[in-house]
């Protein structure tokens, strides 16, 4: 993992400076967060990170990736993991901590409607 994340690291830093190859950055990016192992990758990012530009490309990367039905490999993690990154950034960037409510609840929709009840009593 800490290979990909050093790679995703270089191509976020690369789009924003190197103008020359931001379009060679974009593609190699969007491959990336279509990727299996960009679940791993993100959720390291966000524990490990403290740069708002490389925290809102994980944060989006999740919820694009539940958006596309590309679900995690452990459904029953993604929330948990989700409210740790929520606790992190409870007073960081807006812009992150919105776009993991929008996991949330993207995660959510992807369990049994039977569970929302108790979801929204344990969340809120």
């Amino acid at each position: 993992m800490a290979d990909a994340a050093t790679q995703v690291l270089g191509h976020i830093h690369g789009l924003h400076h190197d103008f020359s190859k931001t379009q060679a950055h974009s593609d190699w990016l969007l491959r990336f967060q279509q990727s299996p192992e960009a679940w791993v990758v993100v959720y390291g990012l966000l524990t490990s990170q403290s740069d708002e530009v490389v925290l809102y490309f994980a944060s989006h990367t999740i919820v694009s990736k539940l958006q596309a039905g590309q679900l995690p490999p452990d459904l029953t993690a993604c929330r948990p993991q989700l409210l740790s990154c929520l606790a992190r950034f409870r007073s960081g960037p807006a812009a992150v901590r919105r776009q993991l409510v929008i996991a949330m609840v993207d995660c959510q929709l992807w369990r049994p409607a039977a569970e929302d009840t108790q979801w929204l009593k344990d969340t809120l």
